[in-house]
């Protein structure tokens, strides 16, 4: 068909969600860090045009300010070429204790991270 099957897109999120993390310090080795997993729970991609074998893609990630204990990313994938948005999709984290229990308030180190990153959020 020519065309990148639909599996990769998820390699393709995850791969842009783990970048944002090591360049703002909200990437598995942090978590680790803090024993505090955070384990994926959601993922979502709505397919709007196929991406071909040939082409190179752009992909972007965001991540939303929360007050819960939860990451929640965007992400678009562009052909590069043109811009077109060939999909989007969203995927959310939740932060678990070690044994795997469900926290249910923003771990500390989190709470550091957004207090840094105050100037960023009012961004336009």
């Amino acid at each position: 068909m020519g065309v990148v099957w639909h599996g990769h897109y998820a390699a393709y999120l995850e791969e842009a969600r783990r970048a944002l993390g090591r360049r703002y310090g909200v990437d598995y080795a942090t978590f680790f860090a803090h024993s505090t997993p955070a384990p994926v729970a959601q993922l979502h991609v709505d397919y709007l045009a196929p991406a071909r074998l040939a082409d190179t893609l752009t992909v972007t990630a965001r991540l939303f300010k929360s007050e819960a204990a939860r990451l929640e990313f965007e992400y678009e994938i562009r052909r590069q070429s043109d811009g077109s948005l060939l999909a989007f999709g969203t995927s959310l984290q939740v932060f678990t204790n070690p044994e795997g229990e469900l926290l249910l308030t923003l771990p500390p180190f989190m709470v550091e991270r957004y207090r840094s990153w105050e100037a960023l959020w009012t961004q336009p």
